[in-house]
């Protein structure tokens, strides 16, 4: 399998302070979906008391139990849609080895739903990793559930009529009104990679595959990966990157650290051309007020 040749990027981009923040971030998603489900429920009818229903049933539930298993606080968070899930992250101008922890962690998830599919006489997959900027925005729901019912609990325990075990249990167990997943919204990686799978065969992303972007990779693959020929990409201008899809990756641990794919900011100039793109970057810092 012959190695891709893909574009350099800029070296030696400045640094950011650890933990800075800026208004527009670099996101990395993973869009992953089940095939053919719903025709699994159009055979039934949408019908859950038909017969056969229960096995469209539990292959839901087994598919949400791995998306949950899989994910990790801060590092690989994720949200279940049906029969879809998308996975979450943003990029480090400061280390190159949480692209590649992403990449690795998605591989698994994608490696484990085919092969208990498989088992069950099911279709598998498809999965999307895509790279894109997003836009920061205050996160209101978090402060309506702060001043709204957290501030009752607070009082509730100051003025002795409720133990602080009943407040935290109370509050675990409050559903809002309304919700939100702030680093879902204005992603534009999220948008690359739900059209991509939502592009599914005509669009050169058939079957069981897993397909990434290219704009994480430097001018050379790391030797981790193989890929075939195929390079897909969405017709749409800003989002026209070329994905790659996967044929052979590497079983590496959790955890392990490799450097070879692009950070934040170089994954940023390749997705725009601008070398100086990580300066602009950096001049909108961000301030959560």
């Amino acid at each position: 399998m012959k190695k891709k040749i893909i574009p350099r990027v800029t070296k030696n981009h400045p640094k950011t302070s650890m933990g800075s923040k800026r208004t527009i971030e670099v996101s990395i998603c993973y869009w992953v979906d089940l095939l053919g489900y719903g025709s699994m429920l159009n055979s039934v009818e949408f019908n859950p008391l038909s017969n056969n229903a229960q096995i469209s049933v539990n292959r839901l539930k087994s598919f949400h139990n791995m998306i949950r298993n899989s994910s990790k606080a801060k590092v690989f968070n994720s949200l279940a849609l049906n029969d879809g899930a998308i996975f979450y992250r943003d990029l480090s101008p400061r280390s190159k080895s949480v692209t590649f922890d992403f990449l690795n962690r998605a591989y698994k998830v994608h490696k484990q739903i085919n092969e208990q599919e498989k088992e069950l006489g099911l279709p598998g997959c498809r999965s999307v990793v895509a790279v894109g900027f997003r836009i920061r925005d205050k996160n209101y729901s978090k402060d309506d559930l702060k001043n709204g019912i957290g501030q009752y609990l607070i009082d509730q325990v100051k003025n002795n009529t409720m133990s602080f075990e009943e407040a935290i249990l109370k509050a675990l167990s409050i559903k809002p009104c309304y919700d939100v997943v702030p680093e879902l919204q204005a992603n534009f990686a999220f948008t690359k990679a739900y059209l991509a799978d939502d592009a599914g065969s005509k669009g050169g992303f058939g079957g069981n595959n897993f397909f990434v972007d290219s704009s994480i990779f430097d001018k050379d693959m790391p030797d981790f990966i193989k890929v075939s020929d195929q390079q897909p990409k969405l017709n749409i201008k800003g989002l026209d990157q070329p994905f790659f899809k996967v044929v052979e990756f590497e079983n590496l641990r959790i955890n392990h650290i490799n450097k070879e794919l692009l950070d934040a900011f170089e994954v940023a100039e390749k997705l725009t051309n601008d070398s100086c793109i990580n300066l602009k970057l950096k001049k909108i810092a961000w301030k959560d007020i």
